[in-house]
């Protein structure tokens, strides 16, 4: 789809049907890339970048999300960093009692 000149996504998550339904619920409007882990996304930043947007989880073994937006603000920050976590996203039953 990068024909179409769609804004540039990278989004990095070490659970691979996360990253599966991300790209599929995004690739309508994005030309999205996914990285399994942070070193796969420094690595794409370095030789595919820049991406108009970093979605990255917050929690991912070897390195946090912050950490890996914390280090690519250093040489090339994308305009938009996301940093998201499947804590944050979930939400319990929040309906009052009658």
């Amino acid at each position: 789809m990068a024909e179409l000149n769609l804004p540039r996504i990278l989004i990095v998550d070490d659970e691979a049907l996360v990253l599966e339904a991300l790209r599929r619920q995004l690739r309508t409007h994005f030309d999205v890339t996914v990285a399994n882990e942070p070193w796969e996304a420094m690595e794409l930043v370095a030789s595919k970048g820049p991406y108009a947007v970093v979605v990255s989880d917050l929690r991912m073994p070897g390195m946090d999300g912050v950490t890996l937006l914390y280090r690519q603000a250093a040489s090339t920050l994308p305009s938009s960093s996301i940093c998201r976590s499947m804590f944050s996203l979930t939400c319990t039953s929040c309906r009052p009692t009658p």
